[in-house]
């Protein structure tokens, strides 16, 4: 997790009438201060609307991620009865919201830690008009790069969309990349694997999904049953060779999609290390 330096407090989640819900964590706890939890987290405009409201609260206070990367973020909707940006308040303070691109593709990335020079930069190669955000935050002293994209379907424009993805991964010491990069990777021979994984892997970075380590992780679902359906490993979350991933996990949580209650990816979260 990551711990504030700012006094001697305590980090809280709120309930909806405002009341400390439970304690997350003391500010001044002397191990772990280097890590991190991130979460990336396509939202589908959030569908649903209001339904969805226990879902994420649910899913929020199960992983208190310190950065979350929404795609497919929606200004216009409301959670709970509020606007989204003040419901997803309760649990981080500081928001980027990147430019809206085609269909609501916009991105959001909120956090604990402040985030500093957002960016937003489009693909040169595009199907339809994708970009990725850029910010930096700091943990430890150590300033990180933060990246949020969501790429093309298509082929092969999400591939050459990789390509300048890597080239603006690779000019930050520490970065972490969170994002749909609408793979399908069931083993390293599938040709997502090839063009987009692969590159990222052979320049040493660290990668959550897609790989022997932690598996090909399904986190999109075209059924209504997680059992079932159609299923790809469309999420990633890389990080620079500086940043370990310890562990990686896809929540479960979903309702039936053919009653409107939930979002069609699951969650991805990962827990970092961030090394000297």
């Amino acid at each position: 997790m990551f711990y504030s330096s700012i006094g001697n407090t305590a980090r809280y989640i709120f309930d909806r009438c405002g009341k400390a819900a439970h304690k997350l964590f003391a500010a001044d706890a002397s191990e772990k201060k280097s890590h991190l939890v991130v979460m990336s987290f396509n939202v589908q405009r959030f569908k649903g609307i209001n339904a969805d409201a226990e879902v994420m609260d649910a899913i929020f206070k199960k992983y208190t991620p310190d950065i979350v990367a929404f795609q497919e973020y929606d200004t216009s909707k409301t959670l709970d009865g509020v606007a989204v940006d003040t419901f997803l308040h309760r649990y981080w303070k500081y928001k980027a919201v990147g430019d809206t691109t085609i269909a609501n593709y916009t991105k959001a990335v909120y956090s604990t830690p402040g985030l500093i020079s957002p960016t937003t930069t489009y693909y040169t190669s595009y199907y339809e008009s994708r970009s990725y955000q850029r910010m930096y935050t700091y943990v430890n002293g150590k300033q990180i790069a933060i990246f949020n994209t969501h790429l093309d379907y298509n082929t092969p424009y999400k591939y050459e969309q990789a390509a300048e993805l890597l080239e603006a991964v690779s000019q930050e010491e520490y970065f972490v990349l969170l994002g749909d990069i609408n793979t399908v990777c069931k083993s390293t021979t599938d040709a997502d694997y090839v063009n987009i994984v692969k590159p990222f892997v052979d320049k040493g970075y660290n990668l959550s999904n897609c790989t022997e380590e932690h598996g090909f992780l399904d986190t999109w679902f075209g059924g209504t049953d997680l059992a079932g359906g159609v299923h790809q490993q469309t999420d990633n979350i890389i990080t620079s060779a500086n940043i370990t991933i310890d562990r990686v996990s896809v929540d479960t949580i979903k309702a039936d999609a053919n009653l409107g209650l939930t979002i069609d990816h699951l969650p991805l979260v990962a827990y970092l290390t961030v090394n000297p």
